[in-house]
């Protein structure tokens, strides 16, 4: 999925999940063969993201939401403004990179220039594989900037202006947290509204190595 450039494409999805991708790799084969359900070698680049359609968004959305798949791009792109005036919990969410234990997970993602802003949680992930990151801003999040259960390499870039926590370190269910390498992020005034978690925070149910 290609558009023309972060600021000359622009999707506005009006109060609906912007760009969702299910697969079933383990369940669904095509001629013997994994097939295109498997979601390899997906790539979303050259787009803007904006939820739009009222000034009062009850409903938690996801601006890109990926479950399954292997080797995963995301290149110049921005997702805004996807939050929820309703609900709890991490709320509407900008990238949601997920799959619940037990099923395939995400695996072997990329992100490249990547801009979140104003979403209740900026990107979430759980039960990736690798990801690799260079040059990703998370930026002014009404909850969370980052909320994270994986190893993740992330080299550059920022995560400001989030109200709660710049990054919540999550247990990777069953597994523990490890192998979080971040290089050369800027961290400036999260965690200034109630509950204040910090710029980065990890509970003590979290078990990391």
């Amino acid at each position: 999925i290609r558009g023309d450039g972060m600021h000359n494409t622009y999707l506005f999805p009006v109060n609906v999940t912007g760009i969702s991708i299910r697969t079933d790799s383990t369940t669904t084969l095509y001629y013997g063969e994994y097939g295109p359900r498997e979601g390899r070698d997906l790539m979303l680049k050259d787009f803007t993201m904006i939820r739009v359609g009222s000034n009062t968004f009850s409903d938690k959305l996801y601006g890109i939401d990926l479950r399954g798949g292997f080797f995963k791009r995301i290149e110049n792109v921005s997702v805004k403004d996807f939050f929820a005036t309703s609900g709890g919990g991490i709320g509407s969410v900008g990238i949601r990179l997920w799959q619940p234990f037990g099923t395939d997970a995400v695996q072997h993602t990329i992100f490249d220039n990547v801009y979140v802003a104003s979403c209740d949680t900026g990107i979430v992930s759980r039960l990736q594989n690798t990801m690799r990151w260079r040059s990703v801003k998370i930026d002014a999040c009404k909850k969370v900037g980052l909320c994270l259960s994986n190893s993740l390499y992330w080299d550059g870039g920022l995560c400001q202006g989030n109200e709660n926590c710049g990054i919540y370190l999550k247990n990777s269910n069953p597994s523990v947290l490890n192998e979080v390498t971040i290089v050369g992020v800027h961290f400036e005034a999260n965690a200034y509204v109630a509950p204040k978690w910090g710029a980065i925070y990890k509970p003590d149910n979290t078990d990391m190595s």
